[in-house]
């Protein structure tokens, strides 16, 4: 009994394994550098939504930011507007000031993006800070089942940040990264499966075993 159980689950393991695959942390939506620069106050921030029609694991996302401060603090915010409130934030300290429209990314991290919501991807600083961004004009850009929702939020104060979710007429330019579900394995991952459970199930038979594993 404990040797078709160890199989069975050494071959459940081997198919979440493989159909697990491709999954790997990548660039979900990118939408370059802005046209335009805006100057922000300490203590002011910006916020571009993204409607999410495909669930996702986001692991970090960014801005083309500038600011002409040393050891400028940046808080970086997800604010979840189906939920009206604000689900995360992290903090990131530059060691030096940067050009405008360099790309300054989040650290990593892990959180869950529901499909059928819409979330607002923020930005705020400690000192003076440009972003850069594009008017809105034509089609939203939508990649990976994230679409970008014009036009932009405003947040304000650091320490606190919060938002009345009042808009300007803007498209922050954009980063985002995460992992989505692979739906559909490849040929390849599917004999390879196939060909582990068939082994298991060999050497189960001929050891006379019969235990169905426990959910």
């Amino acid at each position: 009994m404990r040797v078709r159980r160890f199989l069975t689950a050494g071959a459940v393991a081997l198919c979440v394994g493989v159909l697990g695959a491709g999954t790997a942390s990548a660039q979900l939506l990118n939408t370059g550098v802005g046209g335009s620069t805006s100057a922000g106050a300490a203590g002011e921030g910006v916020g571009e939504g993204v409607d999410v029609s495909t669930a996702t694991t986001l692991t970090r996302f960014g801005f083309y930011l500038g600011t002409p401060n040393a050891a400028t603090s940046l808080k970086y915010l997800i604010y979840d507007a189906t939920a009206n409130q604000l689900v995360y934030s992290q903090t990131q300290t530059l060691a030096a000031a940067t050009a405008d429209n360099t790309l300054v990314l989040s650290n990593p991290f892990s959180f869950a993006l529901l499909a059928g919501r819409t979330y607002y991807f923020g930005i705020v600083a400690n000192n003076a800070l440009d972003v850069s961004y594009n008017y809105v004009a034509g089609t939203p850009l939508s990649a990976n089942g994230l679409t970008l929702d014009d036009p932009n939020i405003v947040f304000s104060g650091f320490d606190a940040p919060a938002t009345d979710l009042s808009t300007a007429g803007a498209s922050i330019a954009i980063q985002i990264y995460g992992t989505q579900a692979s739906t559909v394995p490849e040929p390849g991952s599917l004999l390879l499966v196939s060909l582990g459970m068939a082994g298991a199930g060999a050497v189960a038979r001929r050891r006379g075993a019969a235990f169905r594993r426990a959910a």
